[in-house]
């Protein structure tokens, strides 16, 4: 019961500090009305920036559309105050039309323009709706959304240079997760039947599902995450699905065996714990829930194995999502400690608790992780000549953790 209390405890704390960084999705009934708002900033800014020459932009002798309106559709993860609020007079994009790419400057300044003022003809270069198209799918591209489709629907052009009813269309493909598979395979690129992390937790996990779009980003993590397990390596691979405007998610599991056993010698801990061999077993995959259980057992070679040694075991598994992990942890150990006037210290002291850790943010290769512990404390020790102690204590803490894993290092 005190353990339970202890992690109820950590939990809360964990969830007040998680609670402070959620962010209230835009209420829909407002974007109207905060549309409305950012274009009457776009007119001022607009007016403001009317003097901006031609100079400095590269001369466009594409072909010209007369446009009066400029409709977006098919964006439903981007709004369209969104496009418009980060859309910059000129936009530059790298062309990669060979071995070095080349930089592309679009003026943008008509484009914003027909946007604020709709209903009056001006002419825009086929150069500025390339520019426009790109413009939109980087919006994407910088949200992390992967699948994404921008284009001029053909239909859209009547003759050589009218548009219909001289309108504008942008249409967006948010291409969605047709399929889900999971192929596994040995570390010697070996194909495998079955493997060690159960698929319904890779599936159920995955930020991807199907019917949604791919945020890179989102799956990256995640990725990032599975890969902390040292005995699997994970990889996700996007491909193009034999359904219409859809893509194909495949994760790749490469894994060994989760089972080790070691015996350890060296000169660390205490005078008396010092080339005490250890023995110990550690699973990295208990049962296919990225479950990970530990046990080690030490003593001294020369007083046996009964009398004088340490036991420790630990079990951590994912809670809910895998970027929310609970350890739980437990020791025992029974001394003799000779002291420096002749009087030994006999005893014993136990220890459990738990820590509770919340993956924050990822930024590369490094993990920020929010962290919550409690432990439970006690030890009984008595001299051969004094009076005996008997000490119990709870401890809480709570914390950050930042630390750096890739397949070369984890620090």
């Amino acid at each position: 019961m005190r353990l339970l209390r202890g992690l109820t405890v950590v939990a809360l704390m964990c969830f007040l500090v998680l609670s402070s960084v959620v962010v209230a999705e835009p209420d829909k009934e407002s974007e109207k009305a905060e549309l409305e708002e950012l274009i009457g900033k776009l007119r001022v800014s607009l007016e403001d920036k009317a003097s901006l020459g031609d100079s400095s932009l590269p001369e466009d002798t594409s072909q010209r559309f007369a446009v009066k309106e400029i409709r977006i559709s098919g964006n439903h993860l981007v709004s369209i105050g969104e496009l418009l609020e980060k859309m910059p007079l000129t936009y530059s994009a790298v062309e990669e039309r060979d071995v070095n790419g080349v930089e592309e400057i679009y003026d943008f300044r008509t484009v914003l323009d027909i946007f604020v003022n709709p209903g009056r003809e001006r002419e825009v270069s086929l150069k500025t709706i390339q520019g426009l198209t790109k413009y939109v799918l980087s919006v994407y591209q910088n949200k992390g959304y992967a699948g994404i489709y921008v284009y001029v629907p053909a239909q859209a052009v009547e003759g050589e240079a009218k548009l219909a009813d001289n309108i504008l269309p942008i249409e967006v493909i948010e291409g969605k997760v047709a399929k889900i598979t999971i192929e596994r395979y040995d570390f010697d690129r070996r194909e495998k039947e079955e493997g060690f992390l159960k698929e319904s937790v890779v599936r159920s996990w995955s930020p991807a599902q199907v019917g949604a779009v791919i945020n890179k980003k989102e799956l990256g993590d995640y990725v990032n995450l599975l890969n902390l397990n040292p005995d699997r390596y994970v990889s996700a691979v996007i491909s193009r699905s034999t359904e219409s405007n859809a893509l194909n998610l495949t994760y790749d599991l490469y894994e060994s065996s989760p089972w080790h056993l070691y015996v350890q010698v060296d000169n660390s801990g205490t005078d008396d714990r010092k080339w005490a061999p250890k023995v110990g077993i550690v699973n990295t995959n208990l049962t296919g829930i990225d479950d990970r259980f530990s046990a080690m057992y030490q003593a001294p070679w020369e007083k046996g194995i009964e009398e004088e040694y340490a036991v420790f075991g630990s079990y951590s598994l994912p809670v809910l999502t895998p970027r929310l992990r609970l350890n739980l942890y437990s020791g025992y150990s029974q001394f003799d400690i000779p002291g420096l006037t002749g009087i030994d210290f006999i005893g014993n002291g136990s220890f459990y608790g738990g820590v509770l850790s919340y993956n924050l943010f990822q930024k590369d290769d490094w993990f920020f992780d929010i962290t919550g512990t409690y432990s439970h404390e006690k030890s009984r020790v008595t001299p051969s000549l004094g009076i005996e102690s008997d000490v119990s204590m709870d401890l809480f803490g709570g914390g950050v953790h930042l630390h750096r894993s890739d397949d070369m290092s984890d620090t």
